[in-house]
């Protein structure tokens, strides 16, 4: 019964999408996003999140009004790390250049900020350096809280780099007499 009564909430918040006429397309598809959130938490299949999510993608892909509206980079972002806990895509790197390559939240801080720590989580400190440059060259919005977030990250790169510098490397160890090696002519007797 609680499965069929989801099930029917669904559908009218999906009619609600379909028959939108106001000002603002991309409002109703997060209404229906958090209600299915909240009813169903753990996710899965069943919850059809992943179907909504790439509806909705799909649906805004190419307008230029969304492209940089924070809640459509969010709704693009949470489509495809669903995809990534289900294990579909290999790597988030794929889903940032995916961005990138539709110019979606190209002056969303928040889109420069997690693809820079995503970067940087993977070893790749130098890319993660100049994606964070880039978004603020760009001058990315919030940029306050990019620069605030790219100076983190220069502060865990020095700290990296200071504990690979204070680690003894085999040739700083010093080196330590026991003995002394004699030579086949030293210990001779003489009698």
């Amino acid at each position: 019964m609680v499965k069929r009564g989801k099930n029917l909430r669904v559908k009218e918040l999906i009619e609600d999408i379909d028959e939108y006429d106001g000002d603002d397309p991309l409002f109703p598809w997060i209404k229906c996003v958090k209600w299915v959130q909240e009813a169903f938490p753990p996710g899965g299949e069943c919850s059809g999140l992943l179907v909504i999510y790439e509806q909705c993608v799909r649906k805004f892909w190419h307008s230029d009004r969304y492209k940089d509206d924070l809640r459509y980079l969010k709704f693009t972002k949470g489509k495809w790390f669903i995809l990534l806990k289900a294990e579909h895509c290999a790597d988030a790197e794929v889903i940032y250049k995916f961005l990138e390559v539709n110019d979606i939240g190209r002056t969303l801080g928040l889109y420069y900020r997690d693809f820079g720590l995503h970067m940087e989580f993977k070893g790749k400190v130098k890319t993660a350096n100049e994606i964070f440059n880039l978004g603020i060259s760009r001058n990315a919005k919030p940029v306050e809280k990019l620069n605030d977030a790219y100076k983190k990250f220069i502060v865990r790169t020095m700290r990296r780099i200071k504990a690979v510098d204070d680690e003894p490397k085999e040739n700083d160890l010093p080196s330590r007499s026991f003995g002394t090696v004699l030579s086949r002519g030293d210990n001779t007797n003489e009698t």
